[in-house]
C-alpha cells in the first residue's frame, strides 16, 4: 500500500501552474514524474485548480465557496419554484376565461 504524502497549497499550485503552460497542456504524467506524484493526483488538482482557483488547497476557503454556492442555489431554486407558483395561476386563468 502506498504511503500518504502531505504536499503544501503552494506546492500544489505550483504544479499546477506548470500544467497549465501551453506546452505541457497534455503531459499530466510527464509533470507528474518531474515531482514524483501520482498522474491521477496531478489530475485531481487540476481540476481542483479549474473548480476553485487557489482556494482549491484551502479546506476553509473551499468550505466558504461551497457554502456560497449553496446558499445560491437555494435562493434559486424558490425564486423557481415562485415564478412556477404564478405560471400556474395564470395558466388556470387563461385556461377559466377560455371556457368563458
Amino acid at each position: 500500500m502506498g504511503e500518504s504524502r502531505y504536499y503544501t497549497p503552494e506546492f500544489k499550485i505550483h504544479v499546477v501552474n506548470e500544467l497549465l503552460l501551453p506546452e505541457n497542456k497534455h503531459n499530466n504524467k510527464l509533470i507528474a514524474e518531474k515531482y514524483g506524484i501520482n498522474p491521477s493526483t496531478v489530475t485531481k488538482w487540476r481540476r481542483q485548480y479549474e473548480k476553485y482557483g487557489e482556494a482549491a488547497f484551502d479546506q476553509k476557503a473551499r468550505k466558504e465557496i461551497e457554502k456560497n454556492r449553496v446558499r445560491d442555489l437555494e435562493k434559486r431554486v424558490a425564486d423557481l419554484e415562485e415564478e412556477n407558483e404564478i405560471l400556474k395561476k395564470a395558466a388556470a386563468f387563461l385556461a377559466d376565461v377560455g371556457r368563458k
